[in-house]
C-alpha cells in the first residue's frame, strides 16, 4: 500500500515539473509584440497588397501607404512605381511618394487634372495637402484644365492666405477660369465661417450672481432676519 501511494506521489511531481517547464519554455519562446502592432502590420499588409493582380487593391494599398506616411516603405514603393501599368495605380503610388517627401512627383498629380480620367483621382490627392501653398506655382499654367482642377483644390484646402493669389483669377478674361476661381473663394469663405463657429463657445454661461435673489412669486417673509 506504501509502494502504491509513493508512486502515486512521485508520478504527480513528475507531472507538475513537466507542466512548469513546458510553460517556462513557452514563456521564453514568445516572440516579442510590436510596440506599434496596428501600424507595423497594416504597412506590411499594404506592401504585400501592392503585388496583387487586382489593379483595385494595388490603388488601394498605395493610398493607404500615403495616409499611414509609411516612410520607411519609400524604397519599395519606388520600386513598385518603376514597374506598374495601371496608370490610377501609378498615380496613387505617385501620392505616396509625395507624402513620403519626394516633391518632384507633385508635378505629376497635377499634370494629371489635364486628363478627365484622372482629373478626379488627382483632385481628391490634393485636396489632401496640408497647406495650399504647393499649389500656388500652378495657378499661372498655361492648360486651363489643370488651373481649374487646382483652383477646384484650393477651395478644398485653401486658408486666409489663399485669398490673394486667388483675387486676379476672379476677374480673369477666361469665363471658365473666374467661375473655379469665385467658386474657390466661396468655398474657403464658407470653411473659415464654420471653423469660426465651432471655436466659440454656442452655448455661454451666466455669468455668476452673488448674494441671494428672491424669486418673483415667493412672498416676502415675516421675519425681518
Amino acid at each position: 500500500m506504501a509502494n502504491k501511494s509513493n508512486k502515486l506521489m512521485m508520478t504527480l511531481v513528475l507531472m507538475m515539473v513537466c507542466g512548469v517547464a513546458q510553460e517556462t519554455g513557452a514563456q521564453t519562446d514568445a516572440p516579442e509584440m510590436d510596440e506599434t502592432p496596428g501600424v507595423a502590420a497594416s504597412s506590411k499588409q499594404y506592401v504585400l497588397e501592392l503585388a496583387a493582380p487586382n489593379p483595385v487593391l494595388r490603388l488601394r494599398a498605395a493610398e493607404n501607404l500615403a495616409r499611414i506616411t509609411s516612410i520607411e516603405d519609400k524604397r519599395v514603393v519606388e520600386g513598385y512605381r518603376l514597374q506598374e501599368k495601371d496608370k490610377r495605380v501609378q498615380l496613387a503610388l505617385d501620392w505616396a511618394l509625395y507624402r513620403f517627401g519626394d516633391d518632384t512627383k507633385l508635378f505629376r498629380i497635377v499634370s494629371a487634372l489635364d486628363s478627365t480620367l484622372y482629373r478626379s483621382q488627382a483632385t481628391s490627392y490634393l485636396s489632401q495637402l496640408d497647406t495650399p501653398e504647393p499649389l500656388y506655382m500652378f495657378l499661372n499654367t498655361p492648360k486651363r484644365n489643370v488651373r481649374v482642377g487646382v483652383l477646384d483644390a484650393l477651395g478644398n484646402v485653401g486658408d486666409a492666405g489663399t485669398f490673394p493669389q486667388l483675387e486676379p483669377l476672379t476677374r480673369a478674361s477666361d469665363k471658365r477660369i473666374a467661375i473655379a476661381a469665385n467658386a474657390a473663394a466661396k468655398r474657403i469663405t464658407e470653411r473659415l465661417e464654420e471653423d469660426a463657429m465651432d471655436a466659440q463657445d454656442v452655448s455661454p454661461t451666466r455669468p455668476r450672481q452673488t448674494g441671494t435673489r428672491r424669486e418673483k412669486d415667493e412672498p416676502p417673509s415675516d421675519d425681518p432676519f
